[in-house]
C-alpha cells in the first residue's frame, strides 16, 4: 500500500487554504493599484470620501495616508491566521490515522501518552509502543515547529518557550539539512515568534503539506492489509446483502480490488478476496 484516504482528505483541505491565501494577496495588490490610480494627493483625504459607496469606509474613517498601519495589522493577523487553521487541518492527521488503525490493526494509540507533549510526539511513541516503526523524526520534528510557531503566534509569546527553543536549537540544522531547499524561507535554527509574514507563511504552509504526504506513505506502509481489506469491504457490500454465488463474489472482488487500487494504491488478486467478499453483507 502507497497511500489512504487520508491523504486526500488532509491535503485537499490544505490546498483550499493557500488558494485563499492567495486570493487574500491578490485582493491585496489590487487595492494598492487602485490607491495609486488615485495619484498622491488622495493621501490627504479620508476614506469615507474615497470610498464613498463602501459602507465598511466611516467605519474606519481615517485619512488614506494612514491606512498602512492598518494594512499591516491586517496581514500579520491573516497570514497568522492562515498558518495557524493550516497547523490544526494538518494535525488532524493523527486523530484520523489513530481511528483508522483502531479499525484495520485493531489497536487503540494513546495520543496523550506523554506529557507536555504535541499529538505529533505521542504518535510516533505510541506507534512504537505497538512495535510499529515510527515515521521519520524529521517529520514528526516539523509538525513540533509549527506547532510551536502556531502557539507563539496565537498566544503571542513575547519570546520562545523552552520547548520551542530547545527544539530549534537541538534539531534545527538537521531539520534544514532534510528539508534542504524545500524549507526555504523557513529556517528551524530559529525559534521564531510574533507576527508571520508572506513568503514564510507560505513556506510553512507548504511543508505542512508534505509532511502530511510523508506521514499517510508511513502509515500505509504499517496498516493490516487484511484490515484494510475487511473495512473497504464493510464499506462497499454490507449495506446491501445479497445472496451470494460464484457471479457476485467475482463482481465483488472486482469492485473491492478497484476500491483498494484507488484509495490505498494497493493491488491485490481476486483470488485472495474471495473470503471477504463472501463474508460480508449476506442474507
Amino acid at each position: 500500500m502507497e497511500k489512504t484516504p487520508i491523504r486526500k482528505q488532509i491535503v485537499d483541505r490544505l490546498i483550499a487554504m493557500n488558494d485563499q491565501l492567495c486570493f487574500f494577496l491578490l485582493i491585496e495588490n489590487e487595492f494598492h493599484r487602485r490607491i495609486a490610480d488615485f495619484g498622491p494627493g488622495v493621501h490627504d483625504a479620508f476614506t469615507r470620501d474615497v470610498f464613498a459607496r463602501s459602507s465598511y469606509a466611516p467605519k474606519i474613517n481615517v485619512r488614506i495616508g494612514k491606512l498602512s498601519a492598518f494594512q499591516s495589522a491586517n496581514r500579520s493577523f491573516t497570514f497568522g491566521a492562515y498558518f495557524s487553521t493550516s497547523y490544526e487541518i494538518a494535525s488532524d492527521f493523527f486523530e484520523v490515522a489513530k481511528e483508522l488503525l483502531r479499525r484495520t490493526n485493531s489497536i487503540n494509540l494513546n495520543l496523550k501518552s506523554l506529557l507536555n507533549k504535541g499529538l505529533e510526539e505521542n504518535y510516533a511513541h505510541a506507534l512504537t509502543g505497538f512495535g510499529l516503526v515510527p515515521p521519520p523524526s524529521e517529520v514528526i520534528l516539523t509538525m513540533a515547529y509549527c506547532r510551536h510557531r502556531r502557539n507563539a503566534f496565537i498566544h503571542m509569546h513575547p519570546i520562545a518557550s523552552n520547548p520551542y527553543a530547545a527544539l530549534a536549537a537541538g534539531s534545527g540544522l538537521a531539520l534544514n539539512n532534510y528539508w534542504n531547499a524545500t524549507r526555504l524561507p523557513v529556517d528551524f535554527r530559529q525559534a521564531t515568534v510574533g507576527p508571520l509574514v508572506e513568503r514564510e507563511t507560505i513556506g510553512l504552509i507548504k511543508l505542512l503539506r508534505i509532511a502530511v504526504e510523508v506521514l499517510d506513505e508511513h502509515l500505509a506502509s504499517v496498516l493490516s492489509q487484511t484490515g484494510v481489506l475487511a473495512l473497504l469491504a464493510a464499506e462497499c457490500f454490507s449495506a446491501d446483502p445479497v445472496r451470494m454465488n460464484s457471479i457476485v463474489a467475482a463482481q465483488r472482488c472486482r469492485v473491492l480490488a478497484g476500491r483498494f487500487r484507488s484509495d490505498y494504491g494497493g493491488d491485490v488478486a481476486n483470488a485472495a478476496l474471495d473470503h471477504i467478499v463472501r463474508s460480508v453483507g449476506i442474507r
